[in-house]
């Protein structure tokens, strides 16, 4: 693992994005949907806490949304710029390309999350949030995140097409958010929501940063990087890049 390139290509992927102003109205939108999502609903007022429940329940699709568009250009920009075969005869590995990619796409996720760190500042303006509780809510958060990008990148490897590439992301990332319901509803056991995604999901939004939640995250997204690293492998292989150039 070569993290010289990993990051280059990570800064490169990150000058790209903040570069364009559609970057920065992604950013706008997917905060102003998560303050919408904490304050819009009336049980915001008559619960009159200062906590993040309301925003906890749209959360996970809000970032699944947000997460799809930002990976759906992710390979799809270097075949429309023509640097994908540039990129492919480098001499580093399809696991530093990859990860640089991956590396990228978390950043600029983990930076929309700082930016909504500014619902929770707000709340403490009209009551005493509890920080600890915030804590886990974020942590959850970003864990969920993360596993979302490495999911909805398989959009952009798969399709050429920003628009198919997106909703294929989408589709992606909310079929594993559902997939404790859908193994509840074929097993006819109510106890695979609790360990599935949004149901760990539900333990960060009560205060609890579990290690099961951690792992379950964790798991998801090293699995979901491998199909990736597999589907790039392939895909380069047919679009006749050199072999020597990615044997590391």
């Amino acid at each position: 693992m070569n993290t010289n390139v990993i990051f280059a290509v990570a800064k490169r992927d990150l000058r790209s994005w903040f570069g364009n102003p559609v970057g920065y109205i992604f950013i706008l939108l997917f905060v102003g949907l998560g303050a919408s999502a904490l304050m819009v609903p009336m049980e915001f007022f008559t619960n009159n806490l200062a906590n993040l429940d309301t925003l906890n329940g749209y959360f996970p699709y809000i970032a699944v949304l947000f997460v799809a568009a930002v990976t759906m250009g992710t390979w799809n920009s270097e075949r429309a710029n023509g640097t994908q075969e540039l990129l492919f005869t480098l001499p580093t590995s399809d696991l530093n390309l990859l990860l640089g990619k991956f590396l990228a796409s978390c950043g600029v996720y983990t930076l929309a999350l700082l930016f909504l760190l500014t619902v929770p500042i707000r709340l403490s303006m009209l009551g005493s949030p509890d920080w600890g509780l915030m804590f886990a809510n974020f942590l959850g958060y970003w864990s969920l995140g993360v596993m979302l990008v490495a999911i909805t990148m398989l959009g952009s490897l798969l399709f050429n097409n920003l628009a198919v590439a997106f909703v294929i992301g989408l589709l992606l990332g909310a079929l594993v958010l559902k997939s404790g319901d859908l193994l509840s509803i074929a097993t006819g056991s109510p106890s695979w929501n609790l360990v599935g995604p949004e149901g760990q999901f539900g333990e960060f939004g009560r205060g609890m940063a579990s290690l099961s939640g951690l792992l379950l995250f964790g798991g998801l997204t090293a699995t979901f990087l491998f199909l990736n690293l597999v589907l790039l492998s392939r895909r380069h292989w047919q679009n006749g890049a050199e072999p020597s150039a990615h044997g590391a």
